[in-house]
């Protein structure tokens, strides 16, 4: 019974530590981190953010392509399409 308790206990350290990688404030950091980011594209992405698929993607993106995947979804929300 111990054995199933501390697992459940590493599994819920382990999804905590996984959010914390994907949260808001890390995407922030990482944003402010990118030099010459165009502003209206860094509100952008702060509204993009609120999405928790959308901030697993930008954290998990190399960072040379970060800001042209924020372009891509920038324009497709400017176009109409869904983000």
């Amino acid at each position: 019974m111990l054995e199933i308790a501390a697992a459940s206990k590493m599994r819920a350290a382990a999804m905590s530590k996984n959010e914390d990688r994907f949260s808001i404030s890390t995407c922030i950091k990482v944003l402010d981190e990118i030099q010459g980011l165009d502003q209206r594209i860094y509100f952008f992405a702060l509204d993009l953010f609120e999405n928790p698929n959308a901030r697993e993607t930008f954290i998990s993106l190399k960072s040379e392509r970060r800001v042209t995947w924020l372009q891509g979804k920038s324009s497709s929300s400017i176009s109409g399409n869904m983000v």
